[in-house]
């Protein structure tokens, strides 16, 4: 089962894109640079699935300038500034396995 984009993914993917395109490289050049494919490259510009990984998005941000923490900040500021915008696709990734709450809790 493919595991479908986030908003949050989709943002980072969106800026990912943005920077690409305005750096000029090609998904050739990029995948030369960052050892990806030219596949995954364009699945990942493309918001498609699966998401980019963290190491994705550092290696293709890395590629234009950009850090990995850089495009998540970007992604976090618009979600913040977006009340109808959910991070999450539901409820349920933010609840703790039944009967393991004791594992979670750091505090």
């Amino acid at each position: 089962m493919a595991k479908n984009l986030l908003p949050m993914d989709a943002l980072i993917a969106g800026y990912l894109h943005e920077a690409v395109q305005d750096a000029g490289i090609t998904y050739r050049k990029l995948a030369a640079v960052t050892g990806m494919s030219i596949n995954r490259i364009g699945i990942i510009l493309r918001q498609e699935s699966p998401p980019a990984t963290l190491g994705e998005i550092g290696m293709i941000g890395s590629a234009v300038g950009l850090t990995a923490s850089e495009l998540v900040e970007r992604a976090e500021n618009v979600a913040r500034t977006r009340q109808d915008y959910d991070l999450v696709a539901n409820d349920s990734i933010n609840e703790f396995p039944e009967g393991n709450d004791a594992d979670y809790d750091h505090a």
